[in-house]
């Protein structure tokens, strides 16, 4: 039997989120489909449907504002749980997040370090 589950993200912003599923070698497709809103605008939304070895992994869905973690938990079968996968995934949305609004800002000498408990330290400087 199945079960699917949502849970809520801060998740915002679609190419960082592609970014993030590609650098962590993950495949999805764009879903897209259309909403009909109560004053009769139709709004086009895309959720992000991730796979692995070609099978539904499990799913970003967009609701206007953010995207929630929606996946069958019951069926999960991949070879960490999925708050694991998750925490990976919001761990390196944020550093790219980070990463991508520092270089809008003007910030160079990017580097970075994984430390041991699973942090990251993030350098970055600017020069005026």
């Amino acid at each position: 039997m199945s079960h699917l589950s949502l849970i809520k993200t801060c998740i915002n912003n679609k190419f960082i989120l592609t970014k993030t599923l590609e650098e962590l070698g993950f495949n999805y497709e764009n879903n897209k489909y259309k909403k009909e809103q109560e004053n009769k605008i139709d709004i086009e939304s895309v959720n992000l449907i991730v796979k692995t070895e070609n099978k539904n992994l499990c799913e970003f869905r967009w609701n206007g504002q953010e995207y929630s973690f929606l996946a069958d938990f019951q069926l999960w079968n991949y070879n960490i749980p999925y708050e694991q996968l998750l925490e990976k995934i919001k761990q390196k949305y944020s550093y790219n997040t980070i990463v991508h609004e520092s270089i809008r800002e003007g910030f160079t000498n990017i580097t970075d370090e994984q430390l041991k408990d699973g942090s990251i330290k993030l350098v970055i400087q600017r020069w005026n």
